[in-house]
């Protein structure tokens, strides 16, 4: 055993717990179950809060994309668990002061940060349980002696599970453990995401830019700001392979297979916005009403309405031409159930 007490279990090795606990109950669709909490549409019960009731609560971080795929993902896992969903909303980097109920309708019992964070100490805390080192074929997963996956589900002996972060539940194991755990958890995750709900105004404001589009619409997404400049060199460059140029030439092509073609762009940068529109002229729509908010890598980030109405009405295009390394797109096309393309240099 390492001496910094984690177990290590490398994306080709078959961690024992996978051997053993077996798979996972066939997860629940959302909204598929009569009386069933559904994202965005008033679920979850009562907020109990004796430490005997088995329960997942989940501070989730980082920005719009990354936030819901936390929470669609833990909400899934703890509905096929049969543990409460409890949720703890906080500023973080790449987010402000927004709170969800101004984005979206929902009802998810709350825990106020500094109650999450005694929970953590008292629970199977999973952000401080599981590290994961690495990116692609390199990474680890170094469990905590003594911990694992597997705790999430004996409801007897860990009624308190919490997890803060940007990682999807299923994310959080290796590729062995995460097949032996979760078989069947993709088609409910994204049935879960398809249940996200914006509130009235956003909704509308939707409506209106998506009346413009038809069968031929594609959806762009460019991200710059934070992620184009981003301190941690190696994650810039991945962001950095969607260049202007890659989109230009992208976009040229589908032009070319079909003239009647036209975009509806969504990017955080007013300079890029302005150059596609030179560029494309009619042919490339977008909020105009948007207010564009400086990106500044590591702290938070204001006016996440526009990010969800940029999100949406991707989500009603015929597909994404996406930017690298970024979940905005990808859970755009989730949404929309529409095909995804990213977009990058050779």
């Amino acid at each position: 055993m390492p001496s910094s007490g984690f177990d290590k279990v490398s994306g080709k090795a078959r961690n024992a717990e996978a051997q053993t606990t077996g798979a996972l109950p066939d997860f629940v669709i959302a909204g598929a179950q009569k009386g069933a909490p559904v994202i965005g549409a008033g679920r979850s019960g009562p907020n109990r809060s004796s430490m005997d009731i088995p329960r997942l609560i989940v501070r989730p971080q980082g920005g719009l994309a990354n936030r819901m795929r936390v929470i669609t993902s833990f909400e899934t896992l703890a509905r096929s668990l049969g543990r409460d969903f409890e949720l703890c909303w906080a500023p973080s980097d790449g987010w402000s002061e927004e709170d969800l109920n101004i984005l979206f309708e929902n009802s998810f019992p709350r825990v106020p940060l500094d109650e999450f964070e005694r929970y953590c100490q008292n629970g199977l805390d999973l952000h401080e349980a599981v590290r994961i080192v690495g990116r692609g074929k390199e990474r680890m997963w170094e469990w905590r002696e003594g911990s694992g996956m597997h705790q999430v589900f004996d409801l007897e002996t860990i009624p308190v599970v919490t997890y803060s972060g940007q990682k999807r539940c299923d994310n959080l194991v290796d590729p062995a453990t995460r097949a032996s755990l979760f078989p069947h958890f993709e088609s409910a995750y994204l049935a879960g995401v398809k249940e996200w709900t914006p509130v009235p105004s956003i909704r509308a404001k939707v409506e209106s830019l998506a009346a413009s589009f038809g069968p031929y619409t594609v959806g762009v997404h460019i991200r710059r700001g934070d992620a184009w400049n981003h301190p941690d060199a190696s994650l810039a460059a991945k962001y950095r392979r969607s260049s202007d140029a890659a989109f230009f030439a992208r976009m040229d092509a589908e032009l070319v297979a079909e003239p009647r073609t036209n975009f509806f762009l969504a990017t955080d940068s007013a300079a890029t916005e302005e150059r596609f529109r030179e560029q494309y002229r009619e042919a490339v729509m977008v909020n105009r009403d948007k207010r564009f908010v400086p990106s500044v890598p590591r702290r938070p980030k204001d006016n996440q309405r526009d990010a969800v109405i940029d999100m949406f009405a991707l989500a009603r295009t015929r597909k994404i031409l996406g930017n690298s390394y970024s979940s905005f797109s990808r859970m755009a096309a989730d949404i929309g159930g529409i095909g995804y393309e990213r977009v990058r240099e050779n």
